[in-house]
């Protein structure tokens, strides 16, 4: 008996597979994401840093030198709130488009910031950026007043339209944390936002919350590991690679936020000193000597010529060290590189598992038989991406993201189409060679 007729009748059938692995999989992810729906893992321990009363009284704001903003394309609407009163309409435009600014003092004295604000937006679009969007964000400068964006600090961006919700997010103090600052701003390139009762209030962790983020990530984990157990997937050829493929995912995903971002800072900072520590490349500090007969055919350089010379070096500039890349572009270029990283990931993932299944099927089955196997191998693939998302919920820097699904599971479709394709040829052509020895 070959190994492929091994692997074959060792599978579990569709119905074995659905119930036993991808429903227990898919009920407890469902339970995972409805408890960090429902369930507060913050506490305020203070009250509200932002006097937001003050800037429905007047714009700008008279009574604290601590808001700033665009307030050309900031405008105070007496009944259009989320309760049917006052509230802020923030209209797009050049630069910052509209913007409110509050700056807080002295933000180590907490370590956790609640962040919580009513937001209403209508036809938004994005500008040049992906963040030109309406957004709320809570930001922090170091002693010398640099930002640091690769520390978390979104609280909410929105684009379309969206009727009154609320937006809510906690955002941690950094030790280099010298002044905070909240931004409210429409950075779209089009569309209004409105804006009401925005706070930031001191808040820490529940006692309850590292131990629920525990027992559900090693609940995650021993469903992840029942289901590969459960399918033997380290008998296949390819299932080693699947199951490699599928750690690398988790891993990536569970890496704290805003770590591969400095570990490049980090990267360029080192590269730019040893640029300007060392001597301009091309150059050399002593000129090669003359070959024999050549010294006494130059002719002697005159009094003038050498004046020249001299003028011309003490005239040229010095070599300037290229430029490092900026803080905006390196995000942009991580950003792309995260989701390019994702899609190719999973696109692979895709791909494995659908050969790594196509050798449990057994040739002589029949052909729904097969597509049975395919589909909830598809099945699978997008549960595992959801479940990745779902996975997010217990890290402290990290939160799941309709976006990055579906990126995934396009990544997933492409990859899975591929792999399909290719074992679909494989069988044909084993069956032609079959058919020939017979």
């Amino acid at each position: 008996m070959s190994k492929r007729e091994v692997i074959c009748r060792a599978s579990a059938t569709p119905g074995q597979v659905l119930l036993r692995c991808l429903l227990p999989a898919a009920v407890f992810a469902a339970l995972m994401a409805l408890f960090f729906a429902t369930y507060e893992p913050y506490r305020t321990i203070g009250d509200n840093l932002v006097p937001w009363q003050q800037v429905r009284e007047g714009i700008p704001p008279q009574q604290d030198a601590n808001w700033r903003g665009n307030w050309a394309m900031v405008h105070p609407e007496p009944d259009s709130g989320p309760r049917g009163g006052p509230c802020l309409r923030l209209d797009p435009g050049e630069g910052h488009g509209g913007m409110v600014e509050y700056v807080l003092r002295e933000p180590r004295r907490f370590r956790h910031f609640s962040v919580t604000g009513w937001m209403r937006i209508e036809d938004v679009t994005e500008g040049r950026r992906p963040w030109n969007v309406a957004r709320i964000l809570l930001f922090f400068r170091d002693a010398d007043g640099k930002p640091h964006w690769n520390h978390p600090h979104n609280v909410c961006s929105v684009e379309g339209t969206r009727s009154w919700f609320v937006c809510r997010n906690v955002i941690d103090v950094p030790d280099f944390a010298v002044t905070g600052h909240l931004y409210v701003q429409n950075a779209g390139a089009s569309g209004t936002f409105w804006v009401d009762d925005v706070s930031v209030e001191p808040s820490e962790p529940r006692a309850s919350y590292p131990v629920w983020r525990m027992a559900f990530a090693a609940g995650w984990a021993v469903t992840a590991l029942y289901c590969v157990f459960f399918l033997r997937l380290w008998r296949r050829r390819i299932g080693l690679v699947v199951i490699a493929n599928a750690v690398i995912i988790v891993i990536g995903l569970t890496t704290p936020g805003g770590v591969l971002q400095k570990a490049a800072e980090e990267q360029i900072v080192l590269v730019d000193s040893v640029r300007q520590a060392l001597p301009e490349m091309g150059t050399p500090t002593n000129p090669p000597p003359p070959r024999a007969g050549e010294q006494a055919a130059r002719p002697a350089p005159t009094s003038s010529a050498r004046s020249q010379s001299k003028a011309t070096t003490s005239k040229s500039p010095p070599a300037k060290p290229a430029p490092r890349v900026s803080p905006e572009r390196l995000r942009k270029y991580m950003d792309w590189a995260k989701l390019r990283s994702h899609q190719v990931l999973f696109a692979l993932l895709g791909f494995f598992s659908m050969l790594a299944m196509a050798e449990g099927i057994d040739r002589s089955a029949p052909r729904l038989e097969r597509l049975k196997r395919l589909g909830l191998g598809l099945a699978g693939l997008l549960l595992f991406a959801g479940a990745t998302e779902i996975l997010q919920f217990v890290s402290l820097t990290r939160g799941p993201s309709w976006g990055d699904f579906f990126y995934d599971s396009g990544g997933i479709a492409v990859g899975a189409t591929l792999g399909a394709g290719l074992a679909a040829r494989r069988l044909i052509s084993s069956r032609r060679g079959t058919g020939q020895r017979a």
